[in-house]
């Protein structure tokens, strides 16, 4: 994983960009934690889904074995895909997302399965980095799904952060980690609350009622 980091000062200097903002999900927030704790002063502020800055769990190990040995001896038939992909999304949300889902199944199978191998294996052993949070100052904005399966770490990630007076949370409610991807509608609201900087109180105001309202359509 911190090849990835050094490959993006790499980019960053190729196209010759100084200061940037950073929009990072899962194990791409990883990545940019990893960079703006080596280089703080590069990022004007922080957009980060779902995040995570600890080492991997033993369930995670277990999965990541798991996804080697489908790959190696069963090369992914439907059955192992379903499972990976249904393990992303939120469970009171698969019906709806039925033709997403079959469209990341689909997107599955065209990828070099080598290299979902190596990519899952360098996450897997990912270091921990919440120690070096700390140095982070710029404003930040994190949204972590409710239930979702790294709901803890995104937690982890606010506390080792808790220096940062200009860092906020937000949970979005029936999402699973690809947040994005499953509901983009629910996510536009507060990012665009926060680009405008219209953080703290405000968006406190303006995002319980907006939950209000998604509570509502979710209970139609």
């Amino acid at each position: 994983m911190e090849d990835l980091t050094k490959h993006l000062e790499v980019v960053l200097e190729h196209v010759k960009v100084s200061q940037f903002y950073g929009f990072g999900c899962g194990m791409g927030s990883y990545v940019l934690l990893d960079f703006a704790s080596k280089y703080p002063q590069r990022l004007k502020a922080l957009i980060l889904i779902n995040p995570t800055a600890e080492k991997s769990w033993y369930f995670d190990w277990f999965y990541e074995k798991c996804n080697i040995f489908a790959n190696n001896y069963v090369k992914y038939d439907r059955w192992w895909v379903e499972q990976f992909t249904r393990r992303w999304f939120h469970r009171s949300t698969l019906q709806e997302n039925l033709p997403l889902l079959e469209l990341h199944e689909k997107l599955f199978f065209r990828m070099n399965q080598k290299n979902v191998e190596n990519i899952q294996r360098a996450f897997t052993l990912r270091r921990d980095i919440r120690s070096d949070l700390d140095k982070i100052k710029c404003r930040t904005i994190i949204l972590a799904a409710d239930g979702g399966l790294t709901e803890n770490e995104a937690v982890a990630v606010m506390a080792a952060m808790k220096n940062n007076p200009d860092c906020s949370w937000v949970k979005i409610g029936y999402s699973g980690v690809l947040l994005p991807a499953e509901s983009p509608r629910l996510i536009l609201h507060p990012i665009n609350l926060f680009l405008y900087g219209s953080i703290g109180t405000k968006i406190t105001k303006e995002m319980l009622e907006f939950s209000r309202q998604v509570q509502l359509e979710g209970e139609r």
